[in-house]
């Protein structure tokens, strides 16, 4: 324990020290960066020292250590300028310590005319776009109060004929304290390999000696560069305010849940996201967060409720509301389940 807050002191130190230096659009599998799941984008995107539901497969994957029961989500969303975004997940009981899970993150969009400067109005010929990244992920229980978890994760992305792959893991730990409902989490993502484009539209003709006439074009391949994956590591930490058991005030039928994300990503400048959740009997939920330091994102609101069948079949319904500046905002929706 004292080597997990030994941790989270130097990672705030670094942020004291960081510099202004920004490198935007240096990254590739920027679709990864799009996060998941009504609930949590209705917290202020504040998730990973909760991660206990199937979204943990994509904040935490420590998360998936608390879920004891055959769990999944499925988000799709309508993202900013026409591009469609979405998740799915399922998690799995190993044995009352460990858990596993399957997810599958994907981006796309319409297709888009050609356009040359001979030809601005188009040519005619469409093309598309799209990315993909699944994920194997594997938590377990260290010890009452501390949980680790690991995501293995291939990448595709494609554009016309051209496309990339690479191989990238996250990490997670989630300590619970046991006082108050305090709990913390510390997640790396996206660390891995760089991804290079590569396809037949890179193919060109060359003449390698112009003033002859008499030999033909040879066929090069342009080579393109290689970049790095978003990779961010995210400290974050949450506590019931009110609730049952060691809430700060107890309450049986209501919880009050603050939570706090600090994030550093290695291709943007540092983030910091506020949320709350409100339950009424575990049935009914209100959310609200704030993004801070973000180019356009900040206020994000958000609902929902949970239906019992049974003993043991539950589905969840989520939704939020995410303003994004002069995209004018992103509307979330989420089903989950549980058996």
């Amino acid at each position: 324990m004292k080597r997990f807050f030994g941790l989270i002191l130097l990672f705030s130190i670094s942020l004291a020290q960081a510099s202004d230096f920004q490198k935007v659009g240096t990254t590739a599998g920027q679709f990864l960066k799009v996060e998941p799941g009504a609930r949590a984008i209705g917290m202020g995107a504040s998730f990973s020292a909760l991660a206990n539901d199937a979204s943990a497969l994509y904040w935490n994957p420590a998360g998936i250590a608390q879920l004891h029961k055959i769990q999944g989500t499925f988000t799709h969303t309508r993202w900013i300028a026409d591009i469609y975004n979405g998740y799915a997940g399922v998690v799995f009981p190993v044995n009352e310590n460990s858990s596993a899970g399957l997810s599958v993150q994907y981006q796309m969009m319409d297709d888009m005319e050609q356009t040359t400067i001979n030809m601005p109005k188009g040519t005619g010929i469409f093309f598309g776009a799209e990315d993909i990244a699944i994920g194997l992920s594997y938590g377990r229980a260290l010890t009452n109060y501390l949980k680790f978890g690991i995501t293995g994760k291939y990448i595709y992305q494609q554009i016309w004929n051209e496309s990339a792959t690479g191989l990238a893991v996250d990490l997670g730990l989630l300590l619970d304290t046991g006082v108050h409902g305090i709990r913390f989490a510390m997640v790396m993502t996206n660390f891995g390999t760089d991804m290079k484009m590569d396809g037949r539209d890179l193919i060109r003709g060359y003449d390698q000696n112009e003033e002859s006439i008499m030999n033909p074009d040879t066929e090069v391949k342009l080579s393109t560069e290689a970049w790095p994956l978003p990779t961010n590591l995210r400290i974050s930490v949450a506590v019931d305010i009110l609730g049952k058991n060691e809430a700060f005030m107890e309450d049986n039928r209501n919880r009050l849940t603050a939570i706090m994300d600090l994030m550093h990503p290695n291709d943007s400048r540092e983030q910091y996201n506020f949320g709350l959740e409100y339950a009424l009997n575990e049935m009914f939920f209100g959310r609200a967060g704030y993004r801070a330091n973000t180019y356009e994102e900040g206020l994000t609101l958000g609902a929902g409720m949970q239906i019992g069948i049974g003993n043991d079949v539950r589905f969840f319904l989520d939704y939020a509301y995410a303003d994004f500046g002069i995209f004018t905002s992103v509307q979330h929706f989420t089903i989950g389940f549980q058996f």
